[in-house]
């Protein structure tokens, strides 16, 4: 069963210069929200997300990204959207790259007729890096804790290189 419901149709629609600008007003919309309080499985939320970020639309796409990593935060698998958003970062600092390139903020209200891309990867690119520190920072309080249980450390299971934190 779709955890996420219209999130994924949501996802592929076109954003205009007026969301982007909004940046975090995007949390407020009624899709996210019923999305959000939709979600029972975590993991099943983030894969259906993450399956729609190629196809989607590049300012909707990273701010999703940045919702993987909040449900990450909830406890999800990290290894469901990393590669995904991996990917998606790239593609966003490709963009951005070329935003700049092309006059940036000066030039922005010009480049969205042209090259609308541009312009939503320069907005979303903060939200898209905030999720990929908080899938790093995730991972890192989990290996931290299983350091605390004495089970080794973070890079592989079961290693015992490093003592135990007490």
């Amino acid at each position: 069963m779709s955890q996420t419901g219209g999130i994924a149709q949501f996802v592929r629609q076109p954003s205009d210069l007026a969301e982007c600008r909004a940046g975090v007003a995007m949390f407020d919309r009624d899709e996210l929200q019923a999305f959000l309080a939709s979600v029972t499985d975590l993991d099943a939320a983030m894969a259906e997300l993450t399956a729609s970020f190629e196809e989607g639309d590049v300012y909707r796409a990273g701010m999703m990204a940045f919702v993987c990593g909040m449900l990450v935060g909830r406890s999800g698998s990290v290894t469901v959207p990393v590669d995904a958003v991996l990917r998606l970062m790239e593609r966003h600092l490709h963009l951005a790259k070329d935003f700049a390139g092309k006059g940036g903020v000066d030039a922005e209200d010009d480049l969205f007729r042209v090259s609308p891309d541009l312009v939503r990867a320069h907005y979303a690119l903060p939200f898209v890096l905030l999720a990929t520190m908080r899938s790093r920072r995730s991972r890192t309080r989990r290996g931290t804790a299983r350091l605390r249980r004495g089970t080794g450390c973070a890079r592989r299971a079961g290693c015992r290189c490093t003592p135990a934190l007490t």
